[in-house]
């Protein structure tokens, strides 16, 4: 995978190899754990876009792995998950757990009060407003 720059993947085996791969700058993931972030970032040092299937539902875990992300890949732009599928009971719900993330992930770390949130056709995009 020497000049591949777009990884689309719900195999976790690329991680467990424990290699870099420089050249890959946009993944999605669909099965991601939030256990794998730490290998997402050793693997992929010069990731700046990463989609998810799922943020999951508690604002303290979201804000954590998001804030780990953006603080940790210097170049790193957005993150996105979609959340369509779900009712519109449910999905308000979410936007409410992702929303009180952001504002998580804000506090976290000065350098993370540039975050900002879209909502747009059932996808939630965490992205760095200076870029």
């Amino acid at each position: 995978m020497p000049n591949l720059k777009y990884l689309n993947t719900s195999n976790d085996t690329f991680l467990l190899e424990k290699r870099q791969y420089l050249s890959i700058k946009q993944l999605i993931y669909r099965k991601y754990k939030l256990k794998s972030i730490d290998m997402i970032i050793k693997c992929l040092p010069q990731l700046t876009t990463l989609t998810v299937d799922h943020f999951g539902t508690f604002p303290y875990e979201i804000s954590t792995f998001i804030s780990s992300i953006f603080i940790r890949l210097s170049s790193f732009k957005s993150i996105s998950s979609y959340y369509g599928s779900k009712c519109i009971y449910d999905q308000k719900q979410y936007e409410k757990s992702i929303q009180k993330a952001l504002i998580l992930v804000q506090t976290m770390n000065h350098s993370l009060r540039h975050v900002t949130l879209d909502f747009e056709c059932g996808t939630a995009t965490f992205y760095r407003r200076n870029f």
